[in-house]
């Protein structure tokens, strides 16, 4: 699939930028009619003050910053220990005593991962990228919080049978928000962050960097999860507490807004006066 012919037209490749369009709209497209609207796209773009204001230092500052809130968001993501819990998830309940059986945890925990993600999609352009991660990662937060404390009681032999019905309800009340929220959307903040410009490279560091995390997490939940839960979630849970705070002072949001505004906000102590 081509480049977008907005993107190609402004980077000056006109001869591209109308394979792309024909490549899309068919052989009996205008084309003319297409570059009319883009160049009245870009020439009240360049009224703006966003291009001119913005130095190179600035530009690389706001890169800069893309990047390192790119890799916090894929932090946050990985070490709250979701992918631990929804690949384990049989053990889980296997270990925890529960009264619902593993394999039909394993059931109802995949519907509720469903549920999560069609949510999202209805929501995340209606109601904000940072709002959704917001709400996610507070959930996600008290629900580890939660299994920390049902372990604590569990080992400590204080937990009624009763209640051994709480880690399908909190688990499952975690996949569906993580999957609101923290699952989906720093993928969606991050190719949004960094831009067309550095997209390739960059998007592939950060990948890569989430995946090593995630082969981390996953195997020393392995190790953890029999001798040392409460440890293991408590970890999960501070390390959320401070992937809260991190979204909620620093994580922008990137919902209806152009590339320029996105790179202009990232550097902002960058920009000058114009007069």
């Amino acid at each position: 699939m081509p480049e977008s012919p907005l993107f190609l037209y402004s980077r000056g490749r006109f001869v591209d930028a109308k394979a792309a369009l024909i490549w899309l709209y068919g052989d009996n497209f205008d084309v003319s009619v297409a570059f009319d609207d883009f160049a009245k796209l870009q020439t009240e773009d360049d009224a703006l003050p966003v291009e001119k204001n913005l130095q190179p230092a600035g530009r690389k500052r706001a890169f800069v910053k893309a990047v390192i809130l790119s890799v916090g968001l894929a932090t946050v993501q990985r070490l709250s220990g979701a992918g631990a819990i929804i690949q384990y998830t049989s053990k889980l309940f296997s270990i925890s005593g529960s009264s619902v059986s593993p394999n039909t945890a394993s059931i109802i925990t995949g519907i509720f991962q469903l549920m999560g993600s069609g949510i999202t999609i209805f929501l995340i352009d209606r109601v904000g990228r940072r709002r959704l991660l917001l709400v996610s990662s507070s959930v996600v937060v008290a629900c580890l919080a939660m299994l920390t404390m049902y372990f604590y009681f569990l080992n400590k032999g204080m937990l009624e049978n009763s209640l051994k019905i709480l880690p399908i309800i909190i688990v499952c009340t975690f996949i569906s928000f993580f999957r609101l929220g923290l699952g989906p959307i720093p993928w969606f903040i991050t190719t949004e962050l960094i831009g067309a410009d550095h997209s390739n490279r960059a998007q592939s560091c950060i990948v890569s960097y989430s995946w090593i995390l995630s082969f981390v997490v996953m195997k020393t939940f392995v190790t953890l999860v029999d001798d040392w839960p409460v440890a293991l979630w408590l970890g999960y849970t501070i390390i959320s507490v401070v992937g809260y705070l991190f979204i909620l002072f620093f994580v922008p949001e990137t919902n209806n807004k152009n590339a320029e505004e996105i790179r202009l906000s990232l550097a902002k102590t960058y920009q000058i006066n114009s007069s």
